[in-house]
């Protein structure tokens, strides 16, 4: 990748667009089926979970799709490997340290609860 991926922002905001779509209406679906989750989670899915939840951080903070996300906040620096690429935050606004992404986010982002 030798090219700025801020300029494909409008593809890769389409290809989220449609993932997005199609999870929401999967779930959609499953909610009219009256499909429910289960009651318990196994230790297996907690597992899973923990690298799914290390997964999406990695994604979120280092992948060129999610630039669309990290565009308002961080500025180009170059391509980082395969499909990763180097930010820095700008130094400009309100929310110049908001993109300051990290894998070590991941904790934050599990801490979900089951209501």
């Amino acid at each position: 990748m030798t090219d700025d991926p801020h300029r494909r922002t409008g593809g890769y905001l389409l290809v989220m667009g449609v993932y997005g779509g199609v999870v929401g209406s999967l779930t959609a679906l499953a909610r009219l089926l009256g499909r429910r989750p289960p009651e318990r989670i196994s230790p297996g899915d907690v597992v899973l979970l923990s690298v799914a939840t290390h997964k999406l951080s990695r994604l979120l903070a280092k992948d060129a799709v999610t630039t669309p996300l990290r565009a308002p906040f961080t500025r180009f620096e170059g391509a980082a490997g395969e499909a990763e690429i180097n930010e820095s935050p700008r130094t400009d606004g309100q929310v110049r340290h908001a993109a300051s992404w990290s894998p070590a986010h991941s904790a934050w982002r599990s801490g979900w609860r089951r209501a």
